[in-house]
Formats: structure tokens, sequence, C-alpha cells
């Protein structure tokens, strides 16, 4: 690994570990800085999908159910640059398609971001593109997650 992708990685460490902050701000922040990484460095985009196991994407999940329309906006930005490059972590993350899904389904909320629902949609069309994820995409989540 050359010095420039672990400088990277690095980065994308620091920003991952910082979604968890107690600090809203540092939180913020963080997705923030990790959405402008993913648009601009491709490369990057698998190792956030990838990194602790898709804890990443766990919690651009959860961003995107937050009441801070920064934070659903950045989250679903991210999610679509990443899905971009990489499809398969994005579907297999449980919860994910349904923030996703949450997310659509909330467009004429009034504390719901419209950059959010529009990067959702997009997000969405952009994991279409893999035929082999289409009945995943168009499945019916509720059955599976009621079960015991």
């Amino acid at each position: 690994m050359d010095l420039e992708t672990l400088i990277k990685q690095s980065t994308a460490t620091l920003l991952i570990s910082n979604l968890t902050s107690a600090s809203t701000a540092i939180s913020t922040a963080a997705l923030c800085e990790l959405r402008l990484l993913s648009k601009s460095d491709p490369s990057i985009r698998p190792f956030i999908a990838t990194v602790d196991s898709g804890a990443t994407l766990s919690h651009l999940s959860s961003a995107l159910l937050s009441t801070s329309s920064l934070s659903q906006e950045n989250a679903a930005a991210t999610l679509l640059n990443t899905s971009i490059s990489v499809k398969h972590p994005l579907v297999s993350t449980a919860g994910l398609l349904d923030a996703i899904s949450h997310s659509l389904s909330s467009h004429r909320a009034a504390d719901y971001s419209p950059a959010a629902v529009q990067s959702a949609a997009a997000t969405v069309y952009s994991l279409s593109l893999d035929p082999s994820l289409c009945p995943t995409l168009g499945s019916d989540r509720s059955e599976t997650s009621s079960a015991p």
C-alpha cells in the first residue's frame, strides 16, 4: 500500500470514528468531511463501505433517520457517492435500505432535507444499475424484518 492511500484511509478512519462522537458538532463535521472525501476521491469509497465491517454504513443509516437536515443531507450524499463505486455492501447493511426508504417517504415532512431525498432517490437508482440487486431493492423487507 502506498503512502498516499495510507494517509487517505487514516483520514477516513478518523472521520468515521468521529461519527460516534458524543458532540453533535464533531459528528456533523465528520459527516460533512466524509461527504466531501467520498465525492472527491473515488478510491476511498470502497474503504468507506467496508471498513469496520460496514459500521460506517450503519452510522450513515442512522444519520438519515436523524432530525438534523444537515446530517440527513450529508449522509444521503455520502451514500450516493459510495454507491457509484460499491453497491453490494450498501444493500447488505442491515437497516440501510429501510433508512433510504424512510428518506424517500419523508419528502413532504417539514424537517426533512429535500437534498437528502434527492440523494436517496439517486442512490436507489445507482444501486438498481446492478441487475443482481434489483430483486433485493424491490423486495418487501417488512416481512423479513419482523421475523422472530
